[in-house]
């Protein structure tokens, strides 16, 4: 930056202090430099901001934990508390039929009744036939055998048993 001394209006670079007419220049004016409390200011939000957010954060973790530590205990599925047993197969009297008899007890091993199990059985007979059935238990209550049969078309070879809800 250049600049004119105000007396004798002679050109004067920017890094003389005094013109050559002996007067001294006045000095450029100082660049605007930054407030030191706008600084003091930005360091102090930037923690409390984290630092509300952090609260924040910990407040719905732990209103999170408060709401699974009060949840009810979820009620048991059948799969879980079905235990099948005693499976039989009873062939027909009647040799023309050809039916198959399957029986078998369904226990509920949680303490709670059960409502409307369904038993998924998967047959395999004699032709090499896959064959998939069910049988609906509506109320199967705590410790108690419930027994149950279903009838197939054709020899029955092999089976599997599942319980649902």
């Amino acid at each position: 930056m250049s600049r004119n001394c105000p007396k004798c209006g002679i050109y004067a670079p920017s890094d003389l202090r005094v013109c050559p007419c002996g007067r001294k220049l006045p000095m450029p004016s100082a660049q605007r430099r930054f407030n030191p409390y706008l600084l003091a200011l930005l360091l102090l939000i930037v923690p409390v901001v984290y630092l509300v957010w952090a609260k924040a954060e910990s407040a719905a973790v732990r209103e999170v934990a408060v709401l699974a530590e009060n949840k009810p205990p979820q009620k048991p599925t059948a799969a879980a508390c079905v235990v099948i047993s005693g499976l039989t197969l009873d062939e027909s009297s009647v040799p023309q039929n050809g039916t198959t008899v399957l029986r078998g007890t369904a226990v509920n091993t949680c303490n709670e009744t059960l409502n409307d199990v369904v038993l998924r059985l998967v047959i395999h007979d004699d032709k090499g036939r896959t064959q998939t059935g069910g049988v609906e238990i509506f109320e199967l209550k705590p410790s108690v055998a419930q027994p149950f049969k279903r009838n197939w078309v054709g020899t029955v070879t092999a089976w599997e048993a599942f319980a649902s809800k």
